[in-house]
C-alpha cells in the first residue's frame, strides 16, 4: 500500500525548502516539503509515492524545469525510484545532478528526445532498472559501469548501433531494444549469461549472431517485424526458451535444432513466407500455441500432438489437413481467409474443440458431424456460401456464439431460436448482432 506526498515549487525553484520536517501522510516515510504560493493552477512539480513499511520511495517529476533548482535534487536524493516524465523537452536544457541519487535502485526517464545518455546516468552502478523510451538515441554504448543493472528498455529511439560492451551487464535479465533501427547485433549479446527477455521487434535486422544461441536462460525471444530470412542453425541450445515470436519477417523454414527447445510453448510466425507448416514441431513435447497466420501455408503434413491454439488465417490450403483432425488437445482451430470447400466429417475427432473459425471461405455445408464437437462455443462461419445448418446442430448445448454474417442461413434457424428472420435480414448491407435464447441456453448470433 502507498502514501503520497505532493511537492509544489515556486516560481524561482529555490526557496521554501522545509528539509528536514516531520511531515509524513498515512504512515508514510517522513518526507521534506516544497511549499508555494504559485497564482492560478500550477500542477504538481514532483509527486513521492511511500510504501507503509518505508522500505521504498518513488518519486516522480512532473515538470522537468523543477530540476533547475539543486534544492530539488538533495529533496529526491533519498529516493530508490525516479520517474521523469520530460514532456516539456527541457531536460537537455538542464544540469542534472544524477550522482546525488545514491540510493536510486530504478530510473525511468521518457519523452525527452535526448540524442546521448548522460554520462552520469552511465555512472549509476547502483542501479537495476533503467528505462530509456521515448527519446532519440542513436547509439548504446559505454554501459559496463552498470554492473548491477537487471532492466534494460530502450523502445522506441532511433538506434542504429549497440556497442559491444552491452556484453558486460552480467546482472542483465531483461533487455528491450523494440522500435529502433538496429540492423545488426553484437556478438557480445550471448556473454548476458543471465539474461530471460530479448525484445527485438520493429527493427532492421537480417540475421541474427550465433552468439546470440549461448542464453541459456532466454525465456522469452521477439523478433518480430524485422528482415530475417533464416534462423541461426543452432537456435535450439535456447533450452529454457518458453515464446518464440518471429512474425514479420521472411522465413520459410526452421532449423532442425528447434526441436531441442523442449520449454517451447508459444510460437509465432505470422506473415513469413512459409508453404508448410514444419514437421519438425510435432518432435516439441509441450508446444501449446502455433500461429502461421498470413503465410502462404499449402499443406501440414504432421500431427501437433499437445497443441492447443493453431492459427492458419489468410494462408492458401484448399481442404484442412488431415493431421489437423489428429491433434487431441486442439481447444481453438482458425482457418479464416483460405479456399476451402468443405468441412471434413472427421472434425468430430477433435472432442476438446472450444473455438472454431472457417469465416471467408467457399464452404458450402457444414456436416453433422460438427455438431458432435460437444465443448464447442464459438463457431464463426462468416462470409460463407452454406445455406443451411444440420438438423442435430441443436446439439450444441455449449454454443454461445454463432456468426452467420453474409451467409444465406435464414428459416433453419427460426425452429430454435425466437427471431424475426425475414425482418432482420431486410437490409442485406446491415449487420446484426443478436441475443437468442435456444434450448442449450443464450447464444449470441450474428448475421446479415
Amino acid at each position: 500500500m502507498l502514501s503520497i506526498l505532493t511537492m509544489e515549487l515556486p516560481e524561482n525553484h529555490a526557496n521554501h525548502l522545509i528539509s528536514n520536517s516531520n511531515l509524513s501522510l498515512n504512515g508514510g516515510l517522513p518526507m521534506g516539503q516544497l511549499m508555494t504560493q504559485k497564482p492560478g493552477k500550477s500542477p504538481n512539480g514532483v509527486v513521492f509515492w511511500v510504501s507503509h513499511d518505508e522500505s521504498w520511495v518513488h518519486a516522480v517529476v512532473r515538470e522537468t524545469v523543477v530540476l533547475q533548482s539543486q534544492d530539488t535534487w538533495q529533496a529526491i536524493k533519498h529516493v530508490q525510484e525516479l520517474t521523469i516524465e520530460d514532456e516539456d523537452e527541457k531536460l537537455n536544457t538542464i544540469e542534472p545532478n544524477f550522482n546525488l541519487l545514491k540510493n536510486l535502485k530504478a530510473l525511468n526517464l521518457k519523452w525527452s528526445k535526448m540524442a546521448m545518455v548522460p554520462p552520469e546516468i552511465l555512472n549509476l552502478s547502483h542501479l537495476t532498472n533503467l528505462r530509456l523510451t521515448h527519446n532519440c538515441l542513436q547509439k548504446i554504448e559505454e554501459v559496463d559501469h552498470l554492473v548491477n543493472l537487471m532492466e534494460l528498455d530502450l523502445s522506441f529511439n532511433m538506434i542504429t548501433e549497440v556497442g559491444g560492451d552491452i556484453g558486460k551487464l552480467e546482472s542483465l535479465h531483461y533487455l528491450s531494444l523494440n522500435g529502433n533501427r538496429v540492423s545488426e547485433l553484437p556478438d557480445g549479446i550471448g556473454d548476458l549469461a543471465k539474461l530471460e527477455e530479448l525484445h527485438l521487434s520493429s527493427n532492421m535486422l537480417k540475421g541474427l549472431p550465433d552468439s546470440i544461441c549461448s542464453l541459456t536462460q532466454l525465456k522469452i525471444l521477439d523478433v518480430s517485424l524485422n528482415l530475417l530470412v533464416e534462423m541461426p542453425e543452432d537456435i535450439g541450445k535456447l533450452t529454457s526458451l518458453g515464446e518464440l515470436r518471429m512474425s514479420g519477417n521472411r522465413l520459410s523454414s526452421l532449423p532442425d535444432s528447434i526441436q531441442e527447445c523442449k520449454e517451447l510453448r508459444y510460437l509465432h510466425f505470422r506473415q513469413n513466407q512459409f508453404t508448410h507448416v514444419p514437421q519438425i514441431l510435432s518432435a516439441i513435447p509441450d508446444l501449446e500455441v502455433v500461429n502461421f497466420r498470413r503465410n502462404i501455408v499449402l499443406k501440414m503434413e504432421h500431427p501437433l500432438p499437445s497443441v492447443k491454439v493453431l492459427l492458419l488465417d489468410g494462408n492458401r490450403l484448399h481442404e484442412i489437413p488431415e493431421a489437423i483432425m489428429k491433434c487431441p488437445q486442439l481447444e481453438v482451430l482458425s482457418v479464416q481467409n483460405n479456399l476451402l470447400k468443405s468441412i471434413p466429417a472427421e472434425i468430430k475427432n477433435l472432442s476438446r474443440l472450444r473455438s472454431l473459425y472457417m469465416g471467408s471461405n467457399q464452404i458450402k455445408t457444414m456436416p453433422n458431424e460438427v455438431c458432435n464437437l460437444d465443448s464447442l462455443r464459438h463457431l464463426t462461419l462468416e462470409s460463407t456460401h452454406i445455406k443451411s445448418l444440420p438438423h442435430d446442430y441443436t446439439n450444441l448445448n455449449q454454443l454461445t456464439y454463432l456468426n452467420l454474417r453474409d451467409t444465406r442461413v435464414r428459416q433453419e434457424l427460426a425452429s430454435k431460436y425466437e427471431i424475426d428472420l425475414k425482418q432482420a435480414s431486410v437490409d442485406h448491407s446491415a449487420r446484426f448482432s443478436m441475443q437468442a435464447t435456444s434450448k442449450g441456453g443464450r447464444t449470441s448470433i450474428d448475421f446479415d
